[in-house]
Protein backbone atom coordinates (compact mmCIF):
# COMPACT_ATOMS: atom_id res chain seq x y z
CA UNK A 1 0.00 0.00 0.00
CA UNK A 2 1.15 3.43 -0.88
CA UNK A 3 1.63 5.85 1.64
CA UNK A 4 -0.90 8.98 1.13
CA UNK A 5 0.30 12.10 -0.89
CA UNK A 6 0.32 14.42 1.44
CA UNK A 7 -0.03 14.15 5.37
CA UNK A 8 -1.83 16.04 7.35
CA UNK A 9 -0.70 17.56 10.42
CA UNK A 10 -2.97 19.18 12.73
CA UNK A 11 -2.02 21.48 15.20
CA UNK A 12 -5.44 23.09 16.10
CA UNK A 13 -5.98 26.49 17.13
CA UNK A 14 -2.88 28.53 18.79
CA UNK A 15 -1.88 31.91 19.64
CA UNK A 16 -1.01 33.43 16.29
CA UNK A 17 3.01 34.29 17.27
CA UNK A 18 3.24 30.62 17.91
CA UNK A 19 1.54 29.97 14.60
CA UNK A 20 3.76 32.03 12.53
CA UNK A 21 7.24 30.58 14.45
CA UNK A 22 5.87 27.30 13.46
CA UNK A 23 5.54 27.77 10.02
CA UNK A 24 8.41 30.26 9.78
CA UNK A 25 10.66 27.13 11.10
CA UNK A 26 9.39 24.52 8.96
CA UNK A 27 10.18 26.56 5.96
CA UNK A 28 13.46 26.87 7.35
CA UNK A 29 14.22 23.26 7.63
CA UNK A 30 12.36 22.67 3.41
CA UNK A 31 14.49 25.65 2.12
CA UNK A 32 17.56 24.44 3.91
CA UNK A 33 17.91 21.08 1.97
CA UNK A 34 15.93 21.42 -1.43
CA UNK A 35 15.70 18.66 -3.55
CA UNK A 36 16.81 15.00 -2.89
CA UNK A 37 18.46 15.78 0.15
CA UNK A 38 14.96 17.51 1.53
CA UNK A 39 13.87 16.48 4.99
CA UNK A 40 11.71 13.16 5.14
CA UNK A 41 10.38 13.87 8.28
CA UNK A 42 7.71 16.35 9.42
CA UNK A 43 8.15 18.65 6.76
CA UNK A 44 8.08 16.80 3.72
CA UNK A 45 4.83 15.90 2.08
CA UNK A 46 2.60 17.62 5.24
CA UNK A 47 0.33 19.79 4.91
CA UNK A 48 0.46 21.73 8.16
CA UNK A 49 -3.15 22.79 9.57
CA UNK A 50 -3.82 25.42 12.18
CA UNK A 51 -5.80 28.38 12.80
CA UNK A 52 -5.34 31.38 14.71
CA UNK A 53 -7.03 30.74 18.99
CA UNK A 54 -8.49 33.97 18.35
CA UNK A 55 -9.11 37.58 16.18
CA UNK A 56 -5.53 38.61 15.02
CA UNK A 57 -5.03 41.84 13.07
CA UNK A 58 -1.60 42.05 10.75
CA UNK A 59 0.17 44.99 9.55
CA UNK A 60 3.01 45.25 7.45
CA UNK A 61 4.27 47.91 5.17
CA UNK A 62 1.79 50.38 5.65
CA UNK A 63 1.45 50.89 9.17
CA UNK A 64 -1.27 49.28 11.12
CA UNK A 65 -4.17 50.35 12.01
CA UNK A 66 -4.73 54.25 14.73
CA UNK A 67 -3.92 53.78 18.19
CA UNK A 68 -7.57 53.90 19.08
CA UNK A 69 -9.09 51.39 16.25
CA UNK A 70 -6.26 49.24 18.29
CA UNK A 71 -7.34 50.16 21.97
CA UNK A 72 -10.55 49.38 20.73
CA UNK A 73 -9.45 46.05 19.44
CA UNK A 74 -7.44 44.93 22.05
CA UNK A 75 -9.94 45.67 24.84
CA UNK A 76 -12.42 43.18 22.61
CA UNK A 77 -9.30 40.56 22.62
CA UNK A 78 -8.12 40.72 19.24
CA UNK A 79 -3.90 40.60 19.21
CA UNK A 80 -1.78 42.35 16.81
CA UNK A 81 0.99 41.33 14.66
CA UNK A 82 3.16 43.12 12.55
CA UNK A 83 3.57 40.72 9.44
CA UNK A 84 6.25 40.72 6.37
CA UNK A 85 4.65 40.98 2.81
CA UNK A 86 1.61 42.14 4.40
CA UNK A 87 0.80 45.85 2.82
CA UNK A 88 -2.57 46.55 4.65
CA UNK A 89 -4.38 45.71 7.76
CA UNK A 90 -5.67 41.80 7.69
CA UNK A 91 -7.71 40.28 9.96
CA UNK A 92 -7.81 36.63 10.93
CA UNK A 93 -10.98 36.00 12.83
Amino acid sequence: MRPPAVRLVRRGRMPYAELLALQERWLRRLQAAPGPEAPSGAEAGALLLCEPAGPVYTSGLRGGLTPEEMARLRALGAEESAVEGTSRPTAWL
